[in-house]
């Protein structure tokens, strides 16, 4: 996606949108509420950021770009397949949000308000995207639902091989933790016990010919 021309990229986010608005229609009627927001979608792992701006009858879909950091209302970001997902209403947004599997920042009234949305439609966007082929829509859609469970299991292998290499960093990180309790442990009794046995001064007396 990096070496695809501006220009390309932008026709084809314009396009999706295009289709999206032409299978959908209701969903951007429901959405008049958001005009004037910018929300900006941070596939974190994917090279680049994409902003939804609702606009007045032409809500655009573009990939975004510095400014838009500052400007947007909100912004979201997890993995491309749980976007995808919740986009499609398969996953629970709220549990999404209490796992950190989804992060946002800004007005989250706004985003609540999409999902609510996208929930009443039913919406799968491979299928939607693919039916710009016409009569090669069908290969198409395979072919794509067989590159996204390749990157599902890919991202699935990539978790599981990073768990196995932090296992023993995170195990032993754990160990050396207790033994520094341990040993704090061992620093406070010996200060109690050095305060305990320490010899007490004999109290002096004074007299009256103590100066004599």
């Amino acid at each position: 996606m990096r070496s695809l021309p501006a220009s390309l990229l932008q026709a084809l986010l314009r396009a999706g949108m295009d289709v999206m608005r032409r299978r959908h229609p209701h969903v951007f009627e429901r959405l008049g509420a958001l005009e004037g927001t910018l929300i900006l979608i941070d596939p974190i792992d994917l090279p680049i950021c994409l902003a939804i701006e609702f606009v007045a009858g032409d809500h655009r879909l573009r990939a975004a770009c510095a400014e838009d950091t500052a400007r947007a209302s909100t912004i979201v970001r997890g993995p491309l397949l749980v976007l995808i997902d919740l986009v499609e209403g398969r996953l629970d947004g709220d549990a999404l949000f209490f796992s950190r599997a989804l992060t946002i920042e800004g007005d989250t009234e706004a985003v609540v308000m999409l999902r609510n949305t996208l929930d009443n439609e039913d919406i799968d966007v491979i299928q939607d995207l693919t039916s710009v082929f016409g009569p090669l829509s069908r290969p198409a859609a395979r072919l794509a639902e067989g590159a996204k469970s390749a990157f599902d299991r890919l991202e699935h292998d990539l978790a599981a091989l990073r768990e196995a290499l932090l296992a023993p960093v995170v195990q032993r990180t754990a160990s050396q933790q207790a033994e520094l309790g341990r040993l704090d442990e061992r620093v406070v009794a010996l200060e109690k016990r050095a305060r305990r046995d320490r010899p007490r001064r004999p109290a002096t007396t004074r007299t009256d010919n103590a100066f004599e």
